[in-house]
């Protein structure tokens, strides 16, 4: 574990993201994850403070993932004004602090957002169906109201990223892998995407026609859908759905996107469908 924080922070010591003089560097481990690491890091001199996220690959695979993770956020940044994904700072392979000497490890910085939670885990059955993670104040029961809020967020927010000429979208994403954060500290559902693993599309067609962006876009519809409901438990554990409630406020959710798709001149093709 020591190898692992020398790492960040010989990496980020080599990449300033912070004028010097830097007075204090703070790493603390947020995740370890399927797919990768993630540590934040805190930044303090000159008397202000900046926090960062970093994530981290080890394995061949995992590396190639995170670096196309972040070609892919940079990316819909600078094409989508939203800012429902965080800024990335930047990514690169590096030499790892490990007894060996010759590993190495592809890190990517990324803007770290303050006050978020992690959205929702599911449990089995009732109130707990709708459990927030909070690592500073404790995990907590979400409201209804808060429930839905929260997946009609996360519905509007993935059809905005839509594209419904190449039908390409944020794929693939998960909420056991914490993909979505809320923040409820103003009083008001805030919820961002933590991650954009790849934008694709999910579906081709042997020929040319009007009715292709209709169908392709009832494809991402149903699909996102069966994604909103699906869970595991505690994160790792076995698959869960989430009630029948959450897929009216998603429903809602990917219906205002549409409008804001048409106020932007992204049209679907067939104006019936907004």
């Amino acid at each position: 574990m020591r190898d692992y924080f020398q790492s960040i922070e010989r990496f980020i010591v080599d990449n300033p993201l912070f004028p010097d003089p830097i007075d204090q560097i703070l790493i603390r481990s947020e995740k370890h994850g399927t797919l990768y690491h993630v540590a934040s890091v805190e930044i303090i001199g000159l008397g202000a403070r900046r926090k960062f996220a970093v994530s981290i690959a080890f394995s061949e695979p995992r590396k190639e993932l995170l670096l196309r993770e972040y070609e892919t956020m940079r990316y819909l940044n600078q094409r989508f004004p939203y800012g429902y994904l965080p800024k990335v700072h930047m990514a690169s392979e590096v030499p790892c602090s490990c007894p060996k000497g010759n590993e190495t490890a592809v890190m990517s910085v990324s803007e770290c957002w303050k006050g978020t939670r992690v959205a929702p885990r599911r449990r089995r059955g009732g109130e707990a169906s709708r459990l927030i993670w909070d690592m500073e104040k404790g995990n907590r029961t979400a409201s209804a109201e808060e429930g839905r809020s929260i997946f009609g967020e996360a519905s509007r927010i993935l059809t905005l990223y839509y594209d419904p000429k190449t039908f390409r979208q944020i794929y693939p994403w998960h909420h056991a892998a914490g993909d979505f954060v809320v923040n409820l500290s103003e009083g008001i559902v805030q919820v961002k995407l933590t991650a954009a693993r790849n934008y694709l599309p999910l579906i081709s067609f042997p020929t040319k026609a009007d009715s292709n962006r209709v169908t392709a876009l009832v494809a991402f519809l149903l699909n996102m859908l069966m994604q909103m409901r699906l869970d595991r438990i505690g994160g790792v554990s076995e698959p869960v759905w989430a009630q029948e409630e959450f897929v009216g406020p998603c429903l809602e959710g990917f219906f205002r996107a549409l409008q804001t798709l048409k106020a932007e001149g992204r049209e679907i093709g067939d104006k019936s469908m907004i």
